[in-house]
């Protein structure tokens, strides 16, 4: 392909068609330090319209020179029978060939592609070639991102969304991802835990036919988000008892009266009782630790007291 290049007046560029962008920006360094000691290195790659160009490449480039004043800037003008598919391809390689991209930025890349015109075999066989790695199952994981909105692309590039919460987050209201995202954005948690909170804030919804923006208006769950003096953990493990609560009030209020009844029979740490899973069934499961047989007869003592105690009917008689 023949490119033109040619000193270009900024003011010519049109700087709100962001068409071909693909970077994100959230943790990219702007360069102005750098062009203003060595000059682009790389022209800015422009397309014609009707009367202006379009940045088809070097977004960053041109928005460093634009803070430095800059009247023209060095620019690769491409030939004016090119396509947008031509266009794609340009954009895809240049970002592909100066860093890997994050999750967002290949989504990007797929749906540019789509918008150039291309349907879904074609712009899988080009992005291929062009060297993105892809399968079916992950380019429809890419589209469900490109749907998603920018405060859960943001939480995506920060490392705080995985691409299975963004996939479950994109089956929610938009307004009630973004809220969730939000919390799942602002406290350490990882997959297994937001999976366990978003599951039993759709179920809670559900059953109570209420928004998840609404549940985060109750003034237990609303305490606790606005708790800033209080440990990010801590926080979470709040939450995840509340709703827990919320979701199972009778299952929780058993768990509670067995940790008090148990608590009271001071067995120690030899010793440790299980109640039947979800107290559904009458097996309980008892371990026991020890050191040797004098210790075990201390356990044994130990445990005898313990069932001589009324604390342990009541323990044993929850349901």
């Amino acid at each position: 392909m023949d490119y033109k290049a040619e000193w270009v007046a900024t003011d010519s560029i049109d700087k709100t068609n962001c068409l071909y962008r693909i970077t994100t920006p959230q943790g990219k360094l702007p360069i102005d330090a750098s062009v203003k000691r060595i000059g682009l290195l790389s022209p800015v790659v422009v397309k014609k319209e009707t009367d202006h160009l379009v940045v088809v490449s070097g977004f960053r480039r041109l928005e460093s020179c634009c803070r430095l004043k800059w009247p023209r800037i060095p620019c690769q003008i491409l030939p004016d029978d090119v396509s947008k598919i031509n266009c794609a391809e340009i954009a895809i390689t240049e970002n592909l060939t100066q860093r890997p991209l994050n999750v967002v930025e290949q989504a990007r890349c797929l749906q540019l592609l789509s918008d150039a015109g291309c349907d879904h075999p074609q712009a899988m066989a080009i992005a291929q070639s062009l060297g993105l790695s892809l399968n079916h199952a992950y380019a429809a994981k890419l589209r469900t991102v490109h749907s998603c909105s920018e405060a859960v692309q943001d939480g995506i590039v920060q490392g705080k969304l995985s691409l299975p919460i963004v996939v479950l987050l994109a089956e929610l209201p938009s307004k009630d991802a973004d809220a969730l995202a939000s919390v799942f954005i602002g406290l350490p948690m990882g997959l297994n835990k937001q999976r366990e909170i978003l599951h039993h804030l759709k179920e809670i919804a559900a059953r109570d036919d209420i928004a998840i923006t609404g549940l985060f208006e109750e003034e237990g769950l609303k305490d606790i988000l606005a708790r800033d003096d209080m440990d990010g953990n801590r926080k979470v493990g709040q939450i995840r008892s509340y709703l827990k609560k919320r979701r199972y009030p009778h299952l929780m209020d058993v768990e509670e009266r067995f940790e008090n009844y148990y608590r009271q029979l001071k067995l120690g740490t030899g010793v440790k009782i299980q109640p039947p899973p979800y107290f559904e069934g009458p097996t309980y499961t008892m371990t026991i630790r020890f050191d040797g047989l004098e210790d075990l007869k201390r356990e044994n003592d130990n445990i005898a007291r313990a069932i001589a105690d009324p604390m342990a009917s009541k323990l044993f008689n929850l349901i």
